[in-house]
């Protein structure tokens, strides 16, 4: 699902073009050195990477705050598609949104924005020296969909962009306007939600959780020879810096699953 229709999104801009990520549908709890098998444009979740090696990668990742993605609000969208992304956001967090979007059945186009966004990413180099040497377990029954008679191709996630919590602003109404109440929208949640609802303005609403979800994420392709990761290959589009400002490591070169839509990829 697209954040807008037309033109481009600023949030979508940022992960896309700044850090080559993947914006996932639904947030989810989703880590580093996780595996993603693709054929074609089906993308299935794996696991971790480490059950399938001989022994675990001793490498750590790395943590920054993105303040250039925090607070920063996407581009204002219809109420319909506002809607349809709430419940994929609520939904990563337990929460149904059906009585939310009834409340906002005032409203012309909202917009959402992330807030206290993590990057967690690991170097590259320092991952593919880790791996150097280790072999794949090929007794490992899930190891034969790289390597069988019709392979897909393995996708490591070197990094993942998580927050606990996100807004959403009411840009337009119909008629005199909206007014949210915190106490209301807590009590459509429902009393065994996990998330904590406050409101900033009549208009501006957030939800917050005591955990992050990745809500974006990027990865890079795993070539497998005999028993092992023989290569760790990029994008085949150009180096792409990392213009955030988000720590002092340029953004490596970035396998992206899907043309600026979101990707809902399915256990497997």
């Amino acid at each position: 699902m697209k954040l807008c229709e037309k033109g481009k999104d600023p949030i979508v801009d940022l992960l896309f073009d700044g850090l080559r990520a993947n914006v996932l549908r639904i947030p989810r709890p989703l880590e580093p050195l996780s595996v993603i098998a693709r054929n074609g444009k089906r993308a299935v979740f794996r696991g971790s990477l480490n059950p399938l090696l001989d022994s675990p990668v001793e490498v750590s990742a790395s943590l920054s705050d993105c303040p250039s993605i925090s607070s920063r609000r996407s581009s204002q969208i219809s109420l319909e598609i506002g809607v349809k992304l709430l419940e994929g956001m609520l939904a990563g967090f337990g929460c149904n949104a059906a009585g939310l979007a009834a409340r906002l059945a005032g409203s012309q186009a909202v917009s959402f924005s992330f807030e206290n966004v993590v990057r967690s990413a690991f170097d590259v180099n320092e991952l593919g020296l880790a791996l150097a040497g280790k072999e794949l377990r090929s007794d490992n029954p899930a190891f034969e969909l790289f390597v069988g008679p019709a392979p897909w191709e393995a996708l490591l996630v070197d990094a993942c962009l998580a927050s606990n919590a996100f807004s959403l602003h009411v840009e337009r109404t119909h008629g005199a306007g909206l007014e949210l109440s915190a106490a209301e929208l807590q009590d459509l949640l429902g009393a065994s939600a996990k998330l904590a609802v406050s409101v900033s303005s009549s208009r501006s609403v957030t939800f917050r959780a005591d955990t992050a979800l990745t809500f974006a994420f990027s990865c890079i392709r795993m070539g497998i020879g005999t028993n092992r990761v023989v290569s760790l290959r990029p994008a085949e589009t150009g180096i792409v810096l990392e213009p955030l400002g988000i720590g002092a490591r340029p953004a490596p070169e970035h396998t992206i699953l899907a043309d600026r839509e979101t990707l809902s990829l399915e256990d497997g």
